[in-house]
Protein backbone atom coordinates (compact mmCIF):
# COMPACT_ATOMS: atom_id res chain seq x y z
CA UNK A 1 0.00 0.00 0.00
CA UNK A 2 1.35 3.42 -0.93
CA UNK A 3 1.58 6.17 1.61
CA UNK A 4 -0.10 9.53 1.08
CA UNK A 5 3.13 11.39 0.28
CA UNK A 6 4.15 8.74 -2.24
CA UNK A 7 0.86 9.14 -4.08
CA UNK A 8 1.20 12.95 -4.11
CA UNK A 9 4.74 12.72 -5.46
CA UNK A 10 3.62 10.24 -8.11
CA UNK A 11 0.70 12.51 -9.12
CA UNK A 12 2.99 15.54 -9.45
CA UNK A 13 5.51 13.57 -11.47
CA UNK A 14 2.99 11.98 -13.85
CA UNK A 15 0.99 15.20 -14.34
CA UNK A 16 4.16 17.33 -14.51
CA UNK A 17 2.87 19.71 -11.82
CA UNK A 18 4.46 21.41 -8.83
CA UNK A 19 2.82 21.50 -5.38
CA UNK A 20 0.72 24.61 -6.06
CA UNK A 21 -0.36 23.45 -9.50
CA UNK A 22 -1.51 20.13 -8.06
CA UNK A 23 -3.50 21.89 -5.31
CA UNK A 24 -5.23 24.02 -7.94
CA UNK A 25 -5.84 21.03 -10.20
CA UNK A 26 -7.69 19.15 -7.46
CA UNK A 27 -9.60 22.25 -6.36
CA UNK A 28 -8.00 22.58 -2.93
CA UNK A 29 -9.46 25.78 -1.47
CA UNK A 30 -7.26 26.33 1.56
CA UNK A 31 -3.59 26.97 2.21
CA UNK A 32 -1.64 26.19 5.35
CA UNK A 33 0.66 28.54 7.27
CA UNK A 34 3.29 27.09 9.56
CA UNK A 35 4.94 28.44 12.67
CA UNK A 36 8.64 27.73 12.81
CA UNK A 37 10.57 25.98 15.55
CA UNK A 38 13.62 27.81 16.86
CA UNK A 39 14.95 26.44 20.14
CA UNK A 40 16.76 29.02 22.22
CA UNK A 41 18.30 26.29 24.36
CA UNK A 42 21.70 25.24 22.97
CA UNK A 43 20.99 21.60 23.91
CA UNK A 44 17.78 21.58 21.91
CA UNK A 45 18.98 23.26 18.69
CA UNK A 46 19.16 20.06 16.64
CA UNK A 47 16.42 18.33 18.57
CA UNK A 48 13.00 17.52 17.07
CA UNK A 49 9.82 18.14 19.05
CA UNK A 50 10.04 16.48 22.46
CA UNK A 51 13.51 15.18 21.63
CA UNK A 52 11.99 12.26 19.76
CA UNK A 53 12.95 11.41 16.21
CA UNK A 54 9.55 10.58 14.75
CA UNK A 55 11.14 8.43 12.06
CA UNK A 56 11.50 5.73 14.69
CA UNK A 57 10.63 4.83 18.24
CA UNK A 58 12.11 6.95 20.98
CA UNK A 59 11.86 7.00 24.72
CA UNK A 60 12.85 10.40 26.04
CA UNK A 61 11.55 10.08 29.61
CA UNK A 62 12.97 6.99 31.28
CA UNK A 63 9.68 5.35 32.03
CA UNK A 64 10.30 2.37 29.77
CA UNK A 65 11.46 0.44 32.85
CA UNK A 66 8.73 1.89 35.03
CA UNK A 67 11.32 4.06 36.72
CA UNK A 68 10.12 7.57 35.92
CA UNK A 69 9.24 9.69 38.90
CA UNK A 70 7.11 12.80 39.06
CA UNK A 71 10.32 14.72 39.68
CA UNK A 72 11.82 13.34 36.43
CA UNK A 73 8.70 14.26 34.49
CA UNK A 74 8.60 17.79 35.88
CA UNK A 75 12.34 18.41 35.43
CA UNK A 76 12.49 16.96 31.89
CA UNK A 77 13.49 19.60 29.33
CA UNK A 78 10.04 20.19 27.90
CA UNK A 79 9.68 22.34 24.83
CA UNK A 80 9.31 26.00 25.54
CA UNK A 81 6.42 27.67 23.66
CA UNK A 82 8.74 30.65 23.13
CA UNK A 83 10.64 28.41 20.69
CA UNK A 84 7.63 28.43 18.35
CA UNK A 85 8.51 31.13 15.82
CA UNK A 86 5.40 33.01 14.73
CA UNK A 87 7.16 35.91 13.00
CA UNK A 88 6.39 34.94 9.39
CA UNK A 89 2.80 33.69 9.64
CA UNK A 90 1.15 36.82 8.20
CA UNK A 91 3.77 36.97 5.46
CA UNK A 92 3.07 33.32 4.57
CA UNK A 93 -0.67 34.00 4.37
CA UNK A 94 -0.42 37.19 2.28
CA UNK A 95 -0.27 35.57 -1.19
CA UNK A 96 -3.20 33.28 -0.41
CA UNK A 97 -5.95 35.79 0.37
CA UNK A 98 -8.35 34.08 -2.05
CA UNK A 99 -8.11 30.85 -0.01
CA UNK A 100 -9.13 29.88 3.50
CA UNK A 101 -6.00 29.95 5.66
CA UNK A 102 -5.36 26.97 7.91
CA UNK A 103 -3.19 27.65 10.97
CA UNK A 104 -2.37 26.38 14.43
CA UNK A 105 -0.26 23.48 15.60
CA UNK A 106 -0.76 19.83 14.98
CA UNK A 107 -1.38 18.61 18.52
CA UNK A 108 -0.92 14.84 18.61
CA UNK A 109 -1.17 14.44 22.40
CA UNK A 110 -1.35 10.66 22.37
CA UNK A 111 1.45 10.29 19.85
CA UNK A 112 3.69 12.52 21.93
CA UNK A 113 2.98 10.59 25.12
CA UNK A 114 3.56 7.29 23.31
CA UNK A 115 6.82 8.56 21.85
CA UNK A 116 7.96 9.75 25.27
CA UNK A 117 6.99 6.70 27.31
CA UNK A 118 6.49 3.89 24.82
CA UNK A 119 2.99 2.63 24.03
CA UNK A 120 2.91 -0.42 26.29
CA UNK A 121 4.49 1.46 29.17
CA UNK A 122 2.07 4.38 28.75
CA UNK A 123 -0.89 2.02 29.15
CA UNK A 124 0.67 0.22 32.13
CA UNK A 125 1.63 3.51 33.77
CA UNK A 126 -1.94 4.80 33.31
CA UNK A 127 -3.00 1.98 35.61
CA UNK A 128 -0.02 1.74 37.99
CA UNK A 129 1.01 5.39 38.30
CA UNK A 130 -1.69 7.61 36.81
CA UNK A 131 -0.08 10.70 38.36
CA UNK A 132 2.94 10.19 36.04
CA UNK A 133 0.75 10.05 32.94
CA UNK A 134 -1.30 13.00 34.16
CA UNK A 135 1.89 15.03 34.56
CA UNK A 136 3.18 14.04 31.11
CA UNK A 137 -0.12 15.00 29.46
CA UNK A 138 -0.20 18.21 31.48
CA UNK A 139 3.15 19.31 30.08
CA UNK A 140 2.17 18.31 26.54
CA UNK A 141 -1.16 20.16 26.70
CA UNK A 142 0.48 23.24 28.23
CA UNK A 143 2.92 23.38 25.30
CA UNK A 144 0.21 23.17 22.66
CA UNK A 145 -2.18 25.58 24.36
CA UNK A 146 0.49 28.25 24.79
CA UNK A 147 1.95 27.66 21.32
CA UNK A 148 -1.47 28.05 19.70
CA UNK A 149 -2.10 31.16 21.80
CA UNK A 150 1.15 32.64 20.43
CA UNK A 151 0.15 31.69 16.87
CA UNK A 152 -3.26 33.32 17.16
CA UNK A 153 -1.95 36.39 18.96
CA UNK A 154 0.48 36.90 16.08
CA UNK A 155 -1.75 36.01 13.14
CA UNK A 156 -5.27 35.21 14.27
CA UNK A 157 -6.80 37.78 11.96
CA UNK A 158 -5.45 35.95 8.88
CA UNK A 159 -6.21 32.39 10.05
CA UNK A 160 -9.63 31.13 8.99
CA UNK A 161 -9.38 27.49 10.12
CA UNK A 162 -7.87 26.33 13.40
CA UNK A 163 -5.84 23.18 12.90
CA UNK A 164 -5.73 20.73 15.75
CA UNK A 165 -5.72 16.99 16.15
Amino acid sequence: MRDELGILEEAKRSLKLDDEQLLRRVGDDFRRVYAGYRPMDAQAVNCPLFGVDRAGLGYAVDASTGGATLHQVHTYTWLNPAWIDVARLKEQAAPWQQYAILGGMWSPFWHDAIDLLGMENLFLTMFDKPEIVDAVFGHIVDLYVESCRRIFDAAGEVIDIFFRK
